[in-house]
């Protein structure tokens, strides 16, 4: 129930509302999963991730709302900047060093499939980016976090932060129209990637296990992901391996 006090917030795999200083969001099996990574995060002092409050009287999981802007909706070039680029590099090792000394529990239940040694955001991007004073200062809608390795998130970072799409895209949405191999070893040597003969391969995989995701729950049922395909995310999606693949030969150099 949304009352005359709560905001409506973008994003998510759930209803998402603001009440005053706080998130609230329907609980769900992946909740208490993700809640005990998000402690972790803050024992450990992570600060670019929101607070785990509890649950409400509606059964609602309780996050503190991070104040700021988010780079994609926002559509404003400074935040696209190669100054932001580099901060959100640095701020990702932040993250994946916190998250490096956390263990899931054997039961842990996630949204998502995936094996490896952390638990990935998996959708990192300017659209789960809060910027303050144009540079990202969190990250939040940790809806899709599931564990994997490091080098998945970053592909995933590297597709939306660049952004590897086209320029019909990037106009539209206020990004860059540079070219993508300067600002794809900008956004590793942030981050501090030092083998990254393969990188575009691990990009492309990126890309198409997430369009799978999408169109193998569409077909499940998954009302969200029918969503995300019917409003045309799933062509998106091929789109931009598309524009990798004719692009390869261009930023691969970059990277060797």
């Amino acid at each position: 129930m949304v009352t005359a006090n709560d905001e409506v917030l973008r994003g998510g795999a759930a209803p998402v509302q603001r009440v005053g200083k706080t998130v609230r969001r329907p609980w769900t099996p992946y909740t208490p999963a993700i809640h005990a990574f998000l402690r972790h995060l803050e024992a450990v002092g992570f600060a670019g991730a929101p607070r785990v409050l509890g649950v409400d009287d509606q059964q609602r999981e309780v996050l503190t709302y991070v104040e700021g802007e988010d780079a994609h909706h926002a559509r404003r070039a400074a935040l696209h900047s190669d100054q932001a680029l580099a901060a959100a590099g640095r701020l990702i090792r932040e993250y994946h060093r916190a998250v490096a000394s956390f263990t899931p529990s054997p039961d842990a239940v996630w949204r998502v499939p995936g094996t490896g040694p952390i638990v990935c955001h998996n959708d990192l991007g300017p659209v789960n980016t809060v910027y303050v004073n144009d540079a990202p200062v969190a990250f939040i809608d940790w809806d899709f976090a599931a564990p994997g390795d490091a080098e998945w998130d970053l592909a995933c970072a590297a597709w939306s932060f660049i952004p590897l799409h086209d320029d019909e895209f990037c106009r539209r949405y206020a990004y860059p129209i540079a070219p993508r191999g300067p600002r794809l070893r900008l956004l590793l040597d942030a981050y501090g990637l030092d083998d990254r003969a393969h990188f575009l391969d691990r990009v492309r995989q990126r890309q198409q296990a997430q369009y799978d995701w999408v169109a193998e729950g569409a077909r499940a049922g998954d009302q969200t992901y029918a969503a995300a395909l019917a409003a045309g995310n799933g062509q998106r999606w091929l789109d931009a391996i598309a524009f990798l693949d004719r692009s390869r030969d261009e930023w691969q150099p970059y990277l060797d």
